[in-house]
């Protein structure tokens, strides 16, 4: 007895370790799988999910999948063998302690999936109840300046009371079904017992049924190992209930087709579709119309017809909300467009792989997304084979000259999203991490907002020196920053570009061009006056 313990508890700590290394490998493979399908889901899906539910999918819900599997594979064959065995030894026994637990099997069965049928729906809530608190923290942690500001910790301290506070009641709907298993279950084990120890004492009784006292001892103990093995199954069931909602989850992402999905346009394919003009042509907006999945209404973008000439710098400038961004975000296929359709080089963007169309792409936005790593290792995002040099290059064609006054210069480390650094300084590094790459195509939306005229002038002035062949499009909200593009485009509240010309052109033809300029001629002389 004493050797089969030793080996029993030999296999327990086998079983155990090789478990645990499954499961935790099961969810490494999960992790990286729906980590590599996020990175791989245009804007519009991940939106559709929200940050929140992804991350906690990824980490909670993942979590859920790997306890299970670690149980599951412990559990799976102990149970059924103590069962199954308890039950034939007990018929040897007697044919009338089988039969008692072949009855009292089918009552704990029809319990549990009972109890589970209504816990599983409450499990798929809690994990949603779960998201909306990541997406409150998420918020808060992300905008802790502006609530600040505003003096709003109270307020978003009440948000996340009532989130936590649906989570909790969710939590608790769930374990209060759940707690009814496992007393039930010892109540119908504990009459088992009884039923087994009334029928082997009638059996004791009358000498000629051969049952000892021996014999009952072993049919107690058999039957008590059966139905605690129930019970086991009975909690490997609550943890599929669980699991199976988290996989659910899960599943709904790595289901998930990206809906922007990449030509099959070969790199060596340089052909022009037949366009004569593709050889000076760098961009064409051919009768473009778009608006955002699920919206009503008008389009933000319609009938856009823009082309820009291979190194050319071409300005848009519009009304806040008439789309400006929008006509950006079609060029590296962010949106696909509703109607007509977007060329570079007089090929559709549509033709291209995903990864060489972005590759021609240098993109900055207003604002600046820089991650938790050195000044120099931000700009290399930009091209991973970047040098020393170059590095160094691009950020002085960008103005950063600020990283020179840094203590550890390029080795700075710059604080998660860029706490440590102004927001001039934070458009800046972005900005010299787009030209980093040597990019055909440089977006610039509203990417010098937070600079000032000096600087911005002085950048501007750097780029066609340094790189005279990019075609830029820059996006601007300030006249000052455009004038001395070589042609600006005007977006119309409807979304629709009448005039593209120079600036001198537009004050003639263009009133809403007109307008901006004399909305913001004015107020700047009224600043100066006020200045004096």
């Amino acid at each position: 007895m004493l050797a089969v313990t030793l080996l029993g508890g030999c296999f327990g700590v086998s079983t155990a370790y090789t478990s645990a290394r499954a499961a935790q490998g099961l969810g490494n493979d999960l992790r990286l799988d729906t980590f590599g399908r996020i990175m791989n889901l245009s804007v519009q899906q991940t939106d559709h999910f929200t940050t929140g539910s992804l991350i906690n999918r990824i980490t909670n819900d993942i979590a859920m999948v790997i306890e299970f599997v670690e149980q599951m594979l412990r559990g799976f064959v102990r149970p059924p063998m103590f069962i199954i065995g308890g039950a034939v030894m007990l018929f040897l026994l007697d044919v009338k302690f089988g039969l008692i637990l072949l009855s009292t099997i089918p009552v704990l069965a029809v319990i549990i999936f009972l109890v589970l049928r209504r816990a599983i729906p409450h499990y798929s809530m809690v994990q949603q109840r779960l998201d909306k608190v990541n997406s409150i923290v998420q918020e808060n942690l992300n905008g802790a300046r502006v609530v600040k500001a505003y003096v709003r910790e109270e307020y978003e301290c009440g948000r996340f009371e009532e989130a936590n506070s649906k989570l909790k009641q969710e939590n608790y709907r769930v374990l209060k079904l759940m707690a009814v298993i496992s007393p039930v279950l010892s109540i119908l084990l504990n009459i088992a017992v009884i039923l087994v120890i009334y029928v082997g004492g009638l059996q004791i009784r009358i000498e000629q049924a051969g049952m000892t006292t021996g014999a009952l001892m072993a049919a107690i103990t058999y039957m008590t190992q059966s139905l605690n093995s129930v019970m086991m199954a009975a909690n490997l069931f609550q943890s599929i209930s669980r699991a199976d909602a988290s996989a659910a989850r899960i599943s709904e992402v790595l289901k998930t087709e990206p809906v922007i999905k990449g030509g099959s346009r070969k790199p060596e394919d340089n052909s022009s579709g037949g366009r004569e003009n593709c050889v000076k042509t760098a961009i064409l907006f051919n009768n473009v119309s778009f608006r955002y999945p699920g919206t009503k209404g008008r389009p933000v973008l319609h009938n856009i017809n823009l082309e820009l000439r291979k190194g050319e710098m071409l300005a848009v400038i519009g009304a806040t909300g008439s789309g400006k961004s929008s006509l950006a975000a079609l060029i590296p296929r962010f949106y696909d467009a509703d109607e007509g359709e977007v060329l570079i080089d007089g090929v559709p963007v549509k033709d291209y792989p995903l990864e060489e169309l972005r590759g021609k792409i240098g993109y900055v936005m207003q604002k600046a997304e820089l991650f938790s790593d050195t000044i120099e290792e931000n700009i290399r995002w930009g091209k991973k084979d970047a040098d020393t040099e170059q590095i160094r290059h691009a950020a002085r064609i960008a103005q950063a000259d600020f990283i020179l006054d840094f203590q550890n210069q390029y080795d700075t480390y710059i604080a998660e999203k860029g706490a440590s650094l102004s927001g001039g300084q934070k458009q800046r590094i972005s900005i010299a991490r787009a030209l980093v790459r040597t990019p055909q195509i440089l977006i610039l939306d509203d990417a010098t907002s937070a600079l000032d005229l000096v600087t911005e002038n002085a950048f501007r002035s750097a780029l066609k020196a340094s790189l005279s062949d990019t075609t830029v499009l820059l996006i601007a909200q300030r006249i000052a920053s455009i004038m001395d593009a070589d042609r600006i485009a005007v977006l119309e509240n409807d979304g629709t570009i009448r005039y593209c010309g120079k600036h001198q052109e537009l004050l003639k033809v263009s009133e809403t061009y007109r307008n901006i300029y004399d909305s913001q001629m004015r107020a700047g002389v009224m600043t100066e006056k006020e200045g004096r």
